[in-house]
Order: C-alpha cells, then sequence, then structure tokens
C-alpha cells in the first residue's frame, strides 16, 4: 500500500458460499469450530480479507478454513451506520409463485427469484427529487453518533487500543459513486449526472460534510487507524459506468477532501472495492489518493 518493496502478499480469501463450506466439511475439512449458524447454499461465509468481524455486517468467518490452508490474520473494521439511519422497516411487499418483492433497509426495492436464478432486480429507491432527498436528510441523515455506535462502543475502543491487526474506517455504503447509486438507481443516476447535477452536487457535498463529522467523531476515541475503505462498484466487464470527465467533476473533489482529512487524523492507507474493468480509473483514484483496489 505504501508501493514499496515486500516478501510476499497477503493470504486473504473475501469469502464463501455456505454451500461450498458444508461440501468441505464432507469432503475432510477438519471440524473445531465450525459456523456460528447454519449458512444457507448461497449465503456468505466472511473470510479474513472481509473486515466485518465487528462491523456493521455482521458475517460469520470459516476460521476452520483459514486454520487449514494457512490464510494470514484478519482485519476489522469499525462497527458504524454511515449511510441512512435509522434504517427503514424491511417488509415483504409481494409474493407471486416465482418471485418475492420485498423493501430494504436503504428504503429501496428489491425483487428476487425464489430459485435465485439471477441476481435480485432493484424496482424504486428513495431519492427521485429534491423533494426526497432534503425528507431523507432530515429523517435519516442526522448525525446523533451514539445511536450510530454499538452498545458496546466504550469496550470496543479499549479493545482497540491493545489489537495486533489492522482497522479500518468508512467501510460499508461510503463512495461517491456508490452510495448516490444506492439511493437512486442505476439508470436514475446516470441521467441526473446531466439532468439534475445540482441535486447530485448537494448529494456529495453533504455526504462529505457528514462523514467527516461522524468520522471526526470517533476517530477522537479511537485514535489512529490503518486504512479507510471506500465502496463504489461502478465498472463492468468492459470498463467504467462512469466517464473519467463525470469522475473528475463529481466525485474528484469529494475523495481529495474526505481522504485530506482523514490522513490528517492519522489514517494511512485508502483503497476502493469496484468490480469491473477498472482500468481507465486508475490514475484517478491514484490522485484522489487511493492506493489500492479490490474485490476487483
Amino acid at each position: 500500500m505504501a508501493f514499496e518493496p515486500c516478501d510476499r502478499t497477503l493470504l486473504w480469501e473475501w469469502g464463501y458460499w455456505g454451500g461450498a463450506i458444508a461440501r468441505w466439511y464432507e469432503e475432510g475439512l477438519p471440524y473445531r469450530q465450525g459456523l456460528r449458524e447454519a449458512a444457507e447454499y448461497g449465503d456468505t461465509v466472511a473470510g479474513p480479507g472481509a473486515a466485518w468481524r465487528s462491523g456493521v455486517l455482521d458475517i460469520q468467518r470459516a476460521v476452520d478454513v483459514s486454520e487449514a490452508v494457512a490464510l494470514d490474520g484478519g482485519r476489522e473494521t469499525i462497527p458504524l451506520q454511515n449511510f441512512v439511519y435509522p434504517h427503514f422497516e424491511e417488509a415483504m411487499l409481494e409474493e407471486t409463485a416465482e418471485t418475492l418483492t420485498f423493501r430494504n433497509k436503504n428504503g429501496g426495492v428489491t425483487q428476487k427469484r425464489k430459485d435465485a436464478g439471477s441476481v435480485p432486480h432493484e424496482i424504486a429507491w428513495p431519492v427521485s427529487n429534491w423533494e426526497d432527498w432534503e425528507k431523507l436528510k432530515a429523517e435519516r441523515f442526522q448525525v446523533q453518533i451514539e445511536k450510530r455506535l454499538p452498545d458496546n462502543w466504550q469496550e470496543l475502543v479499549r479493545a482497540y487500543q491493545v489489537r495486533d491487526y489492522p482497522l479500518s474506517i468508512a467501510s460499508g455504503t461510503c463512495g461517491y459513486f456508490g452510495s448516490p447509486r444506492t439511493l437512486m438507481g442505476d439508470i436514475n443516476l446516470f441521467y441526473a449526472f446531466y439532468d439534475q447535477p445540482e441535486l447530485i452536487h448537494d448529494m456529495l457535498d453533504f455526504l462529505t460534510d457528514f462523514w467527516i463529522e461522524i468520522y471526526g467523531k470517533v476517530l477522537a476515541d479511537v485514535g489512529e487507524v490503518e486504512s479507510a475503505e471506500f465502496w463504489e462498484d461502478m465498472c463492468y466487464k468492459n470498463g467504467p459506468m462512469i466517464s473519467p470527465a463525470l469522475f473528475r467533476e463529481f466525485m474528484m473533489p469529494h475523495y481529495k477532501r474526505l481522504i485530506g482529512f482523514l490522513r490528517d487524523q492519522g489514517v494511512r492507507d485508502f483503497c476502493v472495492d469496484t468490480d469491473g474493468d477498472c482500468t481507465e480509473l486508475i490514475p484517478l483514484f491514484l490522485e484522489c489518493g487511493m492506493a489500492g483496489m479490490f474485490a476487483l
């Protein structure tokens, strides 16, 4: 991450399907710790590369796999609710013979096939105009830091002071493409860059101020942490879903401001999670201060 020589890269896995873990046990994987709870075929079971051990995403870990193949130790992320909160009430809206339609915690409406034959299909989102955005800000983007941290926060802070693992901040839905995409939907966001640029600028200005405030409060308790991580998922197999020009206009100023703030607080390394072919955007991410990309 510091662009210096190293002996090797990390031996990390991001995660596995529950069905794979069950099969490996059947094929002879030593059963020592097992799983915290039964995992269905397509459920995620985390490896050491997923920083979710004490995080907001409380996904169980495949410790037996790590020990069997001698993977390196894991990392943790600070369990901070850094996006829509309080969450929307998750609810089933419709069921047919083939599909389930439900509202998710971020206020979107998702339809998925019962046979898991395809990825879920999002059909509605919480923001489509200024009125929606102002309402969401007022109701679910208040700082209220005590409510955004877990009840055992002080216990975690004490544990962080003697940690022997890397600690991350800004995980979860934190990004300047991924976040508005979550609130508006892909195609709506693509049009909004051109049809409602003032709305997008306001969303990103607000989110930057919001993240600086909540991360500042958390880091005041914890002290220095090793990394900050951002989620975008802004590319696909043929390249980015946003042009370099739009990246420079809408994303880069906010990334530079937020990363600059975090670096001043002692955060050392910055990386971004995006799928797909991000080659064209790598120079821009480097210019923002990113030193790594993962889950590519």
